[in-house]
């Protein structure tokens, strides 16, 4: 099935024009967010087509591609965050300033280790990893023309978990469902 104004495409080519289609797995390539977190409470999936799961979906793929890599990551973790199901496990972002494809991970990460309670955001082509423990969160930023090289690093704080709403968040918490508190980060 095709999303977006895509199905149109086919009245468009003649029996003559080549063309296919690639299928990716849905971890890879797909994750709807709707705006209205109502329509995912108490479903009982992990999917759910919410912000929150759309968030949880990303972090999934990011960590798919450092195990990939040869990386030491923790299994996906899921839970019930006021009847929304919300991913709680690492969450690694990875900046297309920092690296897209598998290839690119390969190549700018190894010996990586990170536990379930951290948190990776990685952003600029300069930054590489050849030894990372991570127990904690980390963000780097390597701007353009500069580089930074993790030897051997062992990060550990009390990095970033879920925190439950109380009500009176603004609108963006409020779709997403829940507050990430960032108990702990080391900025580079």
């Amino acid at each position: 099935r095709l999303e977006c104004m895509m199905q149109d495409l086919p009245y468009l080519l003649s029996p003559a024009d080549k063309h296919g289609f690639v299928q990716f797995p849905r971890w890879l390539s797909f994750s709807p967010a709707k705006n209205d977190p109502e329509s995912g409470r108490g479903t009982g999936k992990t999917s759910t087509g919410t912000v929150a799961s759309g968030e949880g979906e990303g972090y999934c793929c990011a960590n798919r591609k450092m195990k990939d890599a040869g990386a030491e990551m923790p299994e996906e973790e899921w839970r019930e965050v006021d009847g929304l199901m919300c991913y709680d496990g690492a969450r690694v972002f990875l900046n297309p300033t920092f690296c897209v494809t598998r290839g690119e991970v390969r190549a700018k990460c190894s010996g990586v280790s990170v536990t379930s309670k951290s948190a990776l955001y990685v952003e600029g082509e300069g930054a590489r990893f050849e030894g990372l423990d991570l127990d904690g969160g980390l963000v780097v930023a390597c701007k353009p023309g500069a580089s930074v090289t993790f030897k051997n690093a062992k990060i550990a704080n009390e990095g970033w978990a879920l925190k439950n709403l109380k009500g009176g968040e603004g609108e963006r918490d409020t779709i997403r469902g829940y507050t990430i508190d960032k108990k702990g980060t080391e900025v580079v």
